[in-house]
């Protein structure tokens, strides 16, 4: 029996599915794709890294031109982050207290996100459950 997806290419093979299933189960499908989640702890942990060592290197960098006055603009980030200078230990101090402080601001956008979205999906489901209600004699 000669098989179609034989070989080095796979070839496109005709699919049946019944309308009334497929219909269904996309809706569901649909729009758990659209609203898909964000972890939490991933997005804090990505963005708690970049402005740690974004924090770091922009110190770093500073330190290393070394002019007669190193970083004034970013030695004011010494009032938001506690023991923070433009100096080789502050900038380690900088590296851990903006990973903190960026995995704590990633990880309330993504809470936020889902809340926001799982919200708007509870109203489009509700929307649509109220349109299949009031067409429903139109069903029969």
């Amino acid at each position: 029996m000669d098989q179609p997806n034989a070989g080095d290419r796979l070839v496109p093979t005709r699919v049946s599915v019944p309308v009334g299933e497929a219909i269904e189960e996309s809706e569901d499908k649909v729009i758990e794709v659209a609203f898909a989640k964000i972890d939490p702890l991933a997005l804090g942990v990505a963005v708690g890294i970049v402005s740690g060592l974004g924090l770091f290197m922009a110190s770093a960098i500073l330190l290393l031109k070394d002019g007669p006055v190193v970083g004034p603009m970013l030695s004011l980030l010494g009032n938001y982050l506690f023991g923070f200078e433009v100096t080789w230990a502050g900038a380690v101090v900088g590296l851990f207290e903006g990973g903190l402080l960026g995995f704590a601001v990633g990880a309330l956008a993504a809470g936020l996100r889902n809340w926001a979205l799982k919200g708007y999906a509870r109203i489009v489901r509700w929307r649509k459950e109220r349109d299949d209600r009031r067409h429903l004699l139109d069903k029969i």
